[in-house]
């Protein structure tokens, strides 16, 4: 069993030092949890659901909950968790305003600067890709 934990302690160590290598060089020498805010980042973009809202609200001047609830088919909770996931990666803000015919406050939600350029990059990268693969066939 200790030689099982000392390999598990060496793996987690190369691994931490293959960690900050790469923010080092990325980074300027920044703290590690920066890179993994980054990567949050893409791991909020690379979900089917959340890169389609994404891509939507970049040409949209925002949305309500109700019309990305109307566009995705999913309501409540299944919504609610994808767009916090999106806000809490700053890839899109949110605010209330309030339903002039009802007085009932409602969130409405519209990409962000960030969310703007990483779905730009994200678009251009598959664009590229899909030509790239059609060129070999």
């Amino acid at each position: 069993m200790a030689s099982t934990q000392a390999e598990a302690d060496e793996e987690e160590t190369a691994a931490a030092q293959l960690i900050a290598a790469v923010t080092a060089e990325l980074l300027d020498d920044s703290d590690p949890h920066e890179l993994a805010d980054f990567i949050d980042r893409f791991k909020a973009l690379a979900h089917p659901l959340r890169f389609a809202i994404l891509y939507r609200l970049r040409d949209a001047d925002g949305m309500s909950a109700k019309e990305l609830s109307t566009l995705t088919g999913r309501s409540g909770n299944a919504l609610h968790t994808h767009l916090d996931t999106l806000v809490e990666a700053n890839l899109i803000t949110n605010w209330k305003q309030t339903d002039p015919d009802r007085h009932q406050p409602y969130s409405y939600y519209a990409i962000s600067g960030l969310g703007a350029r990483l779905i730009d990059l994200a678009v251009a990268s598959i664009t590229h890709e899909k030509d790239v693969f059609e060129d070999y066939q």
